[in-house]
């Protein structure tokens, strides 16, 4: 019951920030991710100015895709990250990968350990620039972080290409 009441209040959460997780069920901590694209224009700031998320770009535009990670323990978390030049997310069309972020990836092999402090504003963040190319196919598509590999924490959008 006591697990089940976790599993519950975790789901609330990622339901309330608009996200869906796909998380490991044997885990039952309060850690969430994050993922959001925001509209840019090629030399955009990182972070830039407006986090408004979209649902919708076109072939050519520039977006910033978001990742973070958040911790509501009451203990710091251990989390691996990928470092910033190594994929962090993946454009998906069912289970394969149409594309990398960022792309070309530079060092697939690197990880960062980091502790997720249960602080207000202390959360792993990444910003990462990313060009829609014209050679992605206009369609919908699933757009999957990869931030956190421990714990397993995958949060997906639906992501339309136009």
């Amino acid at each position: 019951m006591r697990a089940g009441l976790g599993l519950a209040a975790a789901a609330a959460v990622a339901a309330w920030a608009g996200i869906t997780c796909k998380s490991d069920p044997f885990r039952q901590r309060l850690v969430t991710s994050e993922l959001r694209v925001i509209a840019c224009t090629p030399g955009c700031p990182l972070p830039p100015l407006d986090s408004i998320g979209i649902a919708t770009a076109h072939r050519g535009d520039t977006v910033v895709v978001f990742l973070e990670v958040r911790n509501g323990l009451f203990d710091s978390v251990e989390v691996v990250l990928r470092a910033p030049c190594a994929e962090n997310a993946a454009l998906l069309s069912g289970t394969s990968v149409v594309r990398q972020i960022p792309s070309p990836v530079t060092c697939p092999d690197s990880t960062v350990r980091r502790y997720v402090e249960p602080v207000l504003g202390n959360t792993e963040k990444r910003f990462i620039r990313f060009v829609v190319d014209s050679g992605i196919v206009a369609a919908a598509y699933v757009l999957e972080g990869r931030i956190a590999l421990n714990p397993r924490i995958v949060p997906q959008l639906l992501f339309t290409v136009q």
